[in-house]
């Protein structure tokens, strides 16, 4: 008898539609989010990525630290929740962000 090797047509794997169907998500959308919405991390929450709320925190308690408290430490906290949002929009820009659904946001 002879074995089959698991090779072929058959058994590679299938992309599903969902994945490769572009988002109906808007890339300015996303891009003016960021703007306005950055530090919190709107834009992630527009596209479907709940689980920015780490990056929200850090950018809501940085702002409270600079703002209300006039801390120094709030500083760096800022800054690197807007490196996070600016390495985000070159994401965009670069059709390399994707929805919650792994769809590629590309329509303007």
């Amino acid at each position: 008898m002879e074995q089959q090797s698991g090779k072929g047509p058959a058994s590679a794997p299938q992309a599903t539609p969902a994945a490769s169907a572009p988002s109906p998500k808007k890339k300015l959308v996303i891009v003016l989010l960021v703007v306005f919405t950055g530090w919190v991390g709107g834009h992630r929450y527009y596209a479907g990525k709940n689980g920015a709320i780490a990056m929200t925190l850090l950018g809501v308690a940085g702002t409270a630290l600079n703002i209300g408290y006039g801390q120094w430490y709030g500083y760096p906290i800022v800054a690197l929740v807007n490196l996070w949002a600016l390495y985000d929009i070159i994401m965009v820009v670069l059709d390399k962000w994707v929805d919650k659904q792994g769809r590629p946001i590309t329509n303007w």
